[in-house]
């Protein structure tokens, strides 16, 4: 009744367009300025309307057994958790002639496919099992399963089931059950960790299939709206912690089973988050959009687009459809990591207050001031999400270090190109240093990617030209770990002290190319 007035609600109220049938053919445009065509219908209309907000609930589905998995599509007696919800609410009569009913938990959850739990398999099974025990109490009803995850007030529904004489027995997840078809009769073999091998003879199994993400239909729509998904092809939010109902995109949210399994009180508490989030947008009469943003310099691009290669906002890039061989970037979309500043090959993209112009005279100083303690100088690059706030929290906690590092700071240590690193050496550090976030902890989603990269590359290039690669350091900080960042910078002052200045670097190199 509850479900049926809040559909009623929602397409008697006024302001709700509601397409069934309907499939998105594009979607463009940015925050408070979304562009939306669709087709839908039976006669497949189309439509394009323009919108402010975009929220991501396009759900998941029930994992489907392969074919002959457990019997499952080759025996009518093995059958999902939601077909038996199914008849016990409408069909109970069904359960008259069943004795004994086997329940199999972790169906497609857990495994190389699928490594994920999906939480609401467990209570679903007991849930279920406590039902069919309230329709016929003679029924013996056994729960196979790897763990029992109730968690949260659910615990109790465990603790009832077990009263009920629910038997619920524990199998080696190595060794998944199997299923045997004698006659008109099904026997379940499993291994248990005390018990040993055992058989079970059933008149119905039942397997907790897992939830599973809309794979492909979920690719597709990540790409329109140029957001990630995780390995699994679930939609992935900002950061699971600070922005769970967030895309790093603006104005894009998420909830509910598209970004991950959940509950139905979950995805309901998801829900409402989204809408408020998005609330918070709508209500505002003007949008104000970060200061810190890129900017081409028309004259010197190349338009090679390999800052749009870079770029997780689709904010810059050249607009090759439109003629045009010159890249642009969106200020709306724009959220200044500098990735495709360091990216560029000809420097015609520089960053708002953290430009080349700016950055350069920081290198010059840093290693050419003269140090109290004198050599080695260390330039350490930090971004400003982690690894800096990680160098803060060390100076506050009173975590000690040398104080031959001089830091710069960085949005992104994605936007640290190799020139900048390289120039760092050439001024007179005899060390650099680049910190940033863990993978998959990034800010700006997959900076720090871009960093492993260019820091790879720049460890060879150093070489070639002398350097010892030993000299340059790049490791992941992140802003808790203010004590690893005082160890790392402990420990690399004291390796540069052994390699000596950089000047011995150079001399070496110059008596070899003498040689």
């Amino acid at each position: 009744d509850y479900l049926s007035d809040l559909i009623k609600k929602v397409k008697d109220h006024k302001l709700i367009n509601i397409f069934i049938n309907s499939k998105i053919n594009s979607i463009g445009g940015y925050v408070c300025n979304f562009t939306t065509n669709i087709t839908f219908g039976d006669d497949k209309q189309t439509k394009e309307f323009q919108h402010g907000i975009i929220i991501v609930a396009t759900g998941a589905h029930e994992y489907q057994p392969k074919e002959g998995e457990f019997l499952y599509g080759k025996n009518d007696k093995v059958i999902l958790q939601s077909e038996l919800e199914n008849f016990l609410y409408t069909k109970p009569e069904k359960l008259e002639d069943v004795n004994t009913i086997v329940m199999i938990q972790c169906v497609g959850s857990r495994n190389e496919e699928n490594p994920y739990c999906s939480r609401m398999c467990c209570a679903e099974a007991i849930k279920n099992a406590i039902k069919a025990k309230e329709i016929n109490p003679k029924l013996n009803i056994v729960v196979l399963y790897r763990d029992i995850r109730t968690y949260g007030f659910k615990e109790k529904y465990y603790n009832l089931a077990r009263e009920k004489g629910i038997v619920f027995i524990r199998f080696d997840h190595e060794k998944p059950p199997e299923i045997t078809q004698e006659g008109t009769k099904l026997s379940v073999k499993i291994e248990t960790p005390k018990l040993g091998s055992i058989s079970i003879k059933a008149d119905l199994i039942v397997l907790s299939a897992g939830i599973v993400s809309d794979g492909e239909e979920n690719e597709k729509l990540a790409k329109m709206l140029k957001v990630p998904t995780n390995s699994e092809n679930f939609f992935l939010e900002a950061h699971v912690k600070l922005r769970p109902s967030d895309f790093a995109t603006d104005g894009i949210f998420l909830c509910g089973t598209a970004r991950g399994t959940a509950t139905i009180t979950e995805s309901i508490a998801q829900a409402l988050s989204a809408a408020s989030r998005a609330t918070t947008i709508l209500s505002k009469d003007i949008l104000v959009t970060e200061g810190v943003i890129s900017k081409v310099n028309p004259a010197l691009c190349i338009g090679c687009n390999r800052c749009a290669e870079v770029c997780n906002y689709g904010a810059v890039g050249v607009k090759y459809e439109e003629y045009k061989m010159i890249s642009e970037v969106n200020p709306l979309l724009c959220k200044g990591c500098g990735d495709c500043a360091a990216e560029c090959p000809a420097e015609a993209i520089t960053m708002s207050h953290f430009g080349i112009s700016q950055i350069e005279p920081m290198i010059a100083e840093a290693a050419r001031v003269e140090f109290d303690n004198g050599r080695p100088r260390i330039i350490a690059f930090l971004c400003n999400w982690c690894s800096y706030a990680g160098a803060d929290l060390a100076g506050v906690s009173r975590y000690q270090y040398p104080p031959n590092i001089r830091t710069i700071r960085l949005m992104c240590s994605g936007g640290l190109s190799k020139s900048l690193i390289l120039q760092a050496f050439l001024e007179g550090a005899d060390g650099v240093f680049v910190g940033g976030c863990h993978i998959g902890d990034c800010h700006y989603i997959a900076g720090n990617q871009d960093t492993l990269r260019r820091t790879h590359e720049i460890e060879s290039e150093l070489k070639s030209i002398g350097i010892n690669p030993d000299r340059f350091l790049r490791k992941w900080v992140s802003a808790s770990e203010g004590k690893i960042f005082s160890e790392t910078m402990i420990e690399f002052v004291e390796k540069i002290k052994k390699l000596g200045s950089i000047e011995s670097d150079f001399k070496s190199k110059s008596i070899e190319v003498s040689n």
